[in-house]
Order: structure tokens, then C-alpha cells, then sequence
């Protein structure tokens, strides 16, 4: 038996993600305090320091360093290295159990395939709906040269001379498409809609 549920890792990893929007200022690299020798002309060796030194790899890979004196800045410094070592150990994680999470799917592609087969869409049968092809369907427009209001007004027409039970079907006179949807009945006499 897995120690461990699939939702007990999925709650975990939303967890990370949460802890890594947090994250707000973070700064690679590290400080490390540096001391200078060097020998007087007497022969005597001279400490000097300590000196704090901020040290990160550029894009090319090399080392760049810098001296940093001012202590405001270096308490932000430090607090922005420790924000990144925590960005790190939380993306390390976030990465195990993304792995646990894959190898966990290939246990259970029973699973997998119900969930895949679920989301997929349905195809309607237009004959089912009562659809053909001399029948628009709800809601299109049949193509052709009619176009604004004129072809809401078609779209009425046919919608009120649909086959179908006719005792219900109602004629549509040019005055009622005009109330209804705005078009001038002088369009509709000069026999661009045809009625």
C-alpha cells in the first residue's frame, strides 16, 4: 500500500507553488567575509578585514565578485540568498514530486483513460435533433447575400415556417419583422428577403 495518497501529493504541491509565489526577492550567489595579508617592509605580516565579499556565476559561467560595506546592504543581500536557497530546496521538492506524481499515472492508466475518455466531446446527430439540411439550425444564419437586419428577419420567417406541427405556425407579416427586429419594410418589399 502507497504511504502516501495521490491527493495527499497534489495538496503538497499546491503547497510548494503557494511557498513560491511568496518568494519575492531573491538573489543567487553568496557572501563570504575576506581577509587581506600583507607584508611591511620591516618583514612583518598585517591581517586587514574582514571584507565582505558577494560572489555569483554570470551567464558565462565565470565568478564575479564584489566588495559590499555598507551593512543595510548586506543584511538585504543575505536575506535575498536565503529567499533563493528556499526558492531551490522548494523546486527540488516540487521536481520529486512531480516525478512521484508521473510514476504514479503509469501505475494507473485505468484511471488516466477514464479521465481522458470523460473530457472528450460528444458528436451530435443533426437527424436526432430533428435537423436536415434544408433546416438551419437554431441560432445560424443561412448563407447568402442577405445581411444586417434583413437577415434577422429571414432567420423569423423560417424560424415560423419550420416544419412541424402547422395548426402552431403563425405567418409573419412584413410589419411584425419590422417591430421585431428594426428592418425598414421598403427593404423587405423590394424582395431581397424572400417571403
Amino acid at each position: 500500500m502507497q504511504s502516501t495518497t495521490t491527493a495527499q501529493l497534489h495538496a503538497r504541491r499546491r503547497q510548494l507553488l503557494s511557498q513560491i509565489e511568496d518568494l519575492d526577492q531573491i538573489r543567487r550567489g553568496s557572501i563570504t567575509e575576506q581577509f587581506v595579508e600583507s607584508v611591511r617592509q620591516d618583514g612583518t605580516k598585517v591581517r586587514r578585514g574582514p571584507y565582505t565579499l558577494y560572489s555569483f556565476k554570470d551567464k558565462g559561467g565565470r565568478t564575479v565578485s564584489r566588495r559590499l560595506s555598507d551593512p543595510a546592504q548586506i543584511a538585504r543581500y543575505r536575506s535575498q540568498i536565503d529567499t533563493f536557497r528556499q526558492f531551490q530546496q522548494s523546486t527540488a521538492e516540487l521536481l520529486a514530486l512531480g516525478e512521484t506524481l508521473c510514476d504514479r499515472a503509469l501505475e494507473e492508466p485505468a484511471t488516466e483513460k477514464k479521465r481522458r475518455t470523460s473530457t472528450r466531446k460528444s458528436r451530435r446527430d443533426p437527424k436526432a435533433d430533428g435537423l436536415t439540411a434544408q433546416s438551419p439550425r437554431p441560432g445560424r444564419l443561412r448563407s447568402g447575400s442577405v445581411g444586417g437586419g434583413q437577415a434577422q428577419a429571414q432567420f423569423a420567417w423560417e424560424a415560423a415556417h419550420a416544419p412541424g406541427d402547422e395548426s402552431k405556425q403563425k405567418p409573419v407579416t412584413p410589419e411584425a419583422r419590422t417591430s421585431l427586429f428594426g428592418v425598414q419594410t421598403k427593404a423587405l418589399r423590394r424582395g431581397s428577403i424572400a417571403v
